[in-house]
């Protein structure tokens, strides 16, 4: 993706449409492409991998800076704020999502969404209104509707704390400041939603069916994940449990551990004395880790309808991102109630070192249960020297054991803190225990890679020419389930069967994976490709027709050869043959990673990108389809319209069509027809798109489902076509206006306050519960 828009960019040619995706999809209206979030045009000045790492460090930093700040503002000491800080951008489910950039972005901005509607909350007024709106647009621009969902959510219950019929009047006037919020974050990134919304309206994710929206729920299985370090695999007797807890398919999130140390903090939490703020917190992670659960939530259902942003959610197991980020906070407050010197006696003894000594014991009780059903005790203790990748047993030993001992580290500390006089120390010394368990625990979660991975160019490609426009259908067997058993035989297809000197396993497969050309690879060296699944839901409703149909057709040769022409495809590269008999081999490539060889399959008189028909059949959906495979019907000298009036092919119709200048945005074709025909360019059909013939305006048509045809009268022709949805034109207007008023707003605001208060401090915020927002009752560093 970062090298489509890379050279999109430099063709030169707007970034509205990447013709790389599977016949061409708005890249504008795609949020995962993050073409309005500034850092993505560093893309044009350093190299992926160089990016991606200090994309990925800086915006840790950021969230670690907001979650302070959050916290901060709550009024908790600087020692809790910073281990808050510094727990959530080490914790599980945050850097799990490092994989997925866009979720990975809109994670970060969390806490400065929770901290700006916490300013709102404290102090009701346009700045902070207006404040909250455009951090609201900078999570919007970051790329992920999600993560914007669970900012909404938290926020909201951030806004109702403190809650009581004396301050409802309050909590109308937050909710008027949360519009105005949206309202301004709307209008600042309507250059974005419009365009979003306008494919969304066309496309399957605007009503996802309840079975993909509940995919990769939280199995309540895997609770136990949130405070020990190992994944549920190594710790299950019974194999059936597994396969239910991850539905047979790896997890979306590799870990959701928080930190088995961290517990200390949590239950030291329990005895502080900010009633108020610790609920909020707690009904942050409750909430979160109950709608994680997911369809495993019998009451799911009805939540979505009482909560409608959640419908906007795919896998449940997103919403692990509040519960880490609550838990963070509470191990922040936590960490102030450790320090103060109010706490002690009785209160500590219950509250905090008897439960803590009583579950250390819990845990370690059971590592030796596990130790004794696995092996010999002395074999665990004798694989700590061990690489963790050596054995199962030596993995969960490396995992288990150094959590555990940290974990009778707190209960140490915990004991040495009932001398009230020692409670700073020892909260610094368990905060550095907590923030380095979570280090450990994920230090190897995101390895990076050497830049060769990214240069090696696949092998596949030396045999697979484009020069004549035609597409490239790569076979997936990724999003397909059961697709490699049924046609390898294996359970996994790009398992590499060797490795590159000094190259570790993940590295090597992802590099079996790149030879392959695994969609959507061959889009980073200019390949344009046909008939990839829409795995993000943001394919036009015809478009998702034609590509199920020909997977469908996969056991009919006539049909699936017939569609394989009629998109252009000249190429298909597969892994196995079955089902493509028809089709005629162009070579085969030894890979030197994969266990099966790269088969070039040729497909026979497939047509041209662009060409010419005089016929005209009327039908539309499935119908449309199954007469495209139909054998009745000549793609060569007619086509299927979604409206109009049916015409026969002429006999006596001669046409030649060439592309002369090809953008991503625009398309130029000379045509000559010696009757009034359609010429037809096989590329994804969208009403963004408008086209001339010799400079006259000219309807753009739906043609053979999907692709898009333009009426030329008889003779020589010059038909334009050129990307630019109205969408993207009033999403820029509207978002500039807003900008605009903003700036104008501020600067007023400014020019009308009196010189003396520009500079004055801002006042102390207090909450009303009577809980200071300063420092005033949180005890200095020394104390």
């Amino acid at each position: 993706q970062v090298e489509s828009f890379v050279r999109i960019v430099t063709t030169p040619a707007w970034p509205l449409w990447d013709p790389y995706t599977s016949f061409g999809q708005p890249l504008l209206a795609d949020p995962s492409a993050q073409i309005f979030y500034p850092p993505t045009w560093l893309n044009l000045l350093m190299r992926p991998w160089v990016y991606c790492t200090l994309f990925v460090l800086c915006h840790l930093v950021f969230s670690g800076v907001g979650a302070f700040r959050l916290m901060r503002r709550l009024g908790v000491s600087h020692l809790g704020s910073f281990t808050a800080g510094a727990l959530w951008i080490t914790s599980g489910p945050l850097l799990s999502l490092v994989n997925n950039l866009p979720h990975f972005t809109g994670a970060t901005w969390l806490p400065w969404v929770l901290l700006a509607a916490q300013r709102a909350a404290d102090r009701v007024s346009w700045t902070t209104s207006v404040t909250w709106g455009v951090v609201l647009a900078g999570q919007i621009i970051a790329g992920s509707a999600d993560m914007c969902a669970l900012g909404l959510l938290g926020s909201a219950i951030l806004l109702t704390r403190n809650a009581s019929p004396r301050f409802m009047r309050e909590i109308c006037r937050r909710i008027g400041a949360a519009l105005v919020a949206v309202c301004v974050a709307a209008g600042l990134t309507a250059a974005l939603l419009l365009p979003l919304l306008d494919v969304v309206s066309r496309s399957a994710r605007r009503a996802l069916p309840e079975a993909l929206r509940t995919l990769w729920s939280l199995h309540p299985i895997r609770l136990f994940e949130l405070v020990f370090p190992l994944p549920w695999q190594y710790l299950a007797v019974n194999p059936g449990l597994w396969t239910n807890a991850f539905e047979d398919r790896d997890p979306f999130l590799h870990s959701i551990y928080v930190g088995l140390p961290t517990v200390a903090l949590l239950l030291s939490a329990i005895a502080t004395r900010r009633r108020g703020l610790l609920r909020a917190l707690v009904a942050i992670a409750g909430v979160g880790l109950m709608l994680a659960l997911g369809r495993h939530l019998p009451l799911y259902g009805w939540l979505v309808m009482l909560i409608p942003p959640l419908k906007i959610l795919r896998y449940p197991q997103k919403l692990l991102l509040l519960v880490s980020l609550g838990v963070a906070a509470i191990a922040g407050l936590g960490v102030e109630a450790w320090q103060t010197r109010d706490v002690g006696g009785q209160r500590w003894l219950r509250r905090v070192l008897l439960p803590l000594a009583l579950f250390a014991l819990a845990v370690w009780a059971a590592f030796w249960t596990l130790a004794a059903q696995t092996c010999a005790v002395g074999t665990f203790l004798a694989c700590l020297p061990l690489a963790p990748s050596d054995s199962r047993v030596a993995l969960v030993a490396h995992r288990l054991i150094p959590a555990c001992v940290l974990l009778s580290v707190a209960v140490g500390l915990a004991l040495l803190r009932s001398w009230r006089r020692s409670a700073f120390l020892t909260a610094v010394l368990l905060a550095c225990v907590a923030v380095a368990e979570l280090y450990r625990a994920h230090r190897d979660l995101n390895p990076t890679t050497t830049p060769d991975l990214f240069r090696h160019r696949p092998v596949a490609l030396t045999r697979l020419p484009r020069q004549d426009g035609s597409r490239l259908y790569v076979h997936d067997y990724l999003r397909v389930k059961g697709d490699a058993q049924r046609y390898l035989g294996l359970a996994r297809p790009y398992a590499s069967t060797r490795a590159p000197l000094g190259w570790s396993p993940l590295e090597s497969n992802t590099l079996a994976m790149r030879d392959a050309l695994v969609p959507p690879v061959a889009a980073a060296w200019g390949y344009e490709s046909a008939y990839e699944i829409d795995f993000r839901g943001l394919y036009g409703t015809p478009l998702t027709l034609l590509t199920n149909m020909l997977r469908e057709a996969e056991d009919v040769p006539a049909a699936h050869l017939r569609l394989l022409q009629i998109g252009a495809v000249r190429d298909v590269v597969t892994l196995h043959t079955k089902g493509y008999e028809h089709l005629l081999p162009a070579g085969i490539v030894e890979s030197l990673f994969l266990a099966e060889p790269i088969r070039i399959l040729r497909v026979p008189q497939p047509l041209p990108r662009v060409y010419a028909v005089s016929g005209v059949r009327v039908l539309d959906g499935e119908r449309a389809i199954l007469l495209l495979a139909a054998r009745a019907f000549d793609p060569r000298r007619e086509l299927v319209l979604d409206a109009g009036l049916p015409r026969a092919p002429d006999p006596q119709f001669i046409a030649s069509c060439k592309i002369i200048d090809f953008r991503p945005d625009r398309v130029r074709v000379e045509a000559v027809l010696s009757q009034p025909g359609y010429v037809v360019l096989v590329d994804t059909f969208d009403p963004g798109w408008k086209a001339t013939v010799d400079g006259r305006a000219t309807p753009v048509l739906r043609a053979n489902v999907a692709f898009r045809a333009v009426p030329v009268a008889a003779g020589r022709h010059e038909v334009m076509l050129l990307y630019r949805p109205a969408s993207v034109f009033w999403g820029l207007g509207i978002s500039l206006a807003t900008l605009l008023s903003l700036a104008c707003g501020a600067a007023f605001w400014r020019a009308s306050r009196p010189p003396s208060a520009r500079g004055a401090a801002p006042p102390m915020e207090t909450a009303h519960n009577g809980e200071s927002r300063a420092t005033e009752k949180t005890p200095a560093a020394g104390s």
